[in-house]
């Protein structure tokens, strides 16, 4: 599956290479754990459609 990156360049990337340009690892304070979170919202600040949140994101968002 192929992204399409906006920013700092306009192009293609892929869901693990676009985490790993993050560098959360080193985020993290030494030698402790850390959670990442993927967060989506409507445009109408919504969190759910129908009471349902699968409809407001895609696959990229599940992997």
């Amino acid at each position: 599956m192929d992204l399409q990156r906006l920013y700092p360049r306009p192009g293609t990337t892929t869901p693990a290479d676009a985490i790993s340009r993050l560098d959360l690892g080193s985020r993290a304070p030494a030698g402790r754990p850390y959670l990442v979170l993927n967060m989506v919202a409507s445009l109408d600040g919504k969190a759910a459609v129908q009471g349902r949140t699968r409809e407001l994101g895609g696959e990229a968002d599940r992997q």
